[in-house]
């Protein structure tokens, strides 16, 4: 659910910001010619031209943001944190340093490093507190570590910030997230009826929450084990 190719949001972080020309002459070529063969969808080769343009320009970020970005696409997630890291550190572009804490970020949690990939969202927000797809991103992330009640809060500054132009087009994901929300509310309170000896409702709770999300294991399981305890 909710995947992403990495390198795409070479292409949303410059259509939200137009950094691209911002990018010092010297350096222009070298971005210029890996981003094309990136549309043509030959990494391996912008990935060949990134590491000779940072070879000769080795404190340009912006050649360091996008070689990440190809290496996280290619699944070299180590490759794709450290490159991300140094874009950080090198980054003068305040639109290019968030992008690159959430590329970092989503590397990290897909290695498992969830407290870097969380430290990268907040510092994410921290720099673009109006930015609805870092909201969005942070709110998956959250679900994912079971912090549904928190990430409820940032899907719905996402919602609030796509009204006002951020981000576009992404009401269906955000309204899947929601119904996530919704059904671990339905869970809590199933719980919370079964624990007061109240079945019906607890059954009743679960049904409504199944209809909403029929492939949800969890209020499944609850909903047997509401069952089995009606029967005893």
């Amino acid at each position: 659910m909710f995947q992403y190719k990495h390198y795409a949001l070479v292409f949303a972080v410059i259509a939200t910001y137009s950094f691209a020309p911002a990018i010092a002459e010297n350096y222009k070529t070298v971005w210029d010619s890996a981003y094309n063969l990136v549309r043509k969808n030959d990494n391996s080769s912008a990935i060949d031209i990134l590491n000779k343009g940072i070879k000769e320009n080795p404190k340009n970020g912006d050649l360091y943001y996008l070689r990440g970005a190809l290496f996280a696409d290619k699944e070299k997630y180590q490759d794709a944190i450290s490159d991300q890291s140094k874009s950080i550190e090198l980054g003068k572009k305040k639109n290019l340093v968030a992008a690159a804490y959430l590329n970092k970020a989503r590397c990290e949690f897909t290695l498992k490093q969830n407290d870097d990939a969380n430290k990268d969202y907040r510092k994410l927000l921290d720099i673009e507190p109006d930015l609805a797809i870092a909201h969005f991103e942070y709110a998956t992330f959250l679900f994912r570590t079971s912090k549904g009640d928190e990430a409820v809060q940032h899907i719905e500054k996402s919602k609030k910030l796509e009204k006002i132009g951020s981000i576009k087009k992404r009401d269906t994901e955000i309204n899947k997230l929601l119904k996530i929300a919704d059904t671990g509310k339905y869970a809590k309170r199933a719980t919370d009826a079964l624990q007061v000896n109240e079945i019906d409702k607890a059954i009743s709770i679960l049904n409504d929450g199944i209809k909403m999300t029929p492939n949800n294991d969890e209020l499944k399981k609850l909903l047997e084990m509401a069952k089995a305890k009606k029967k005893n």
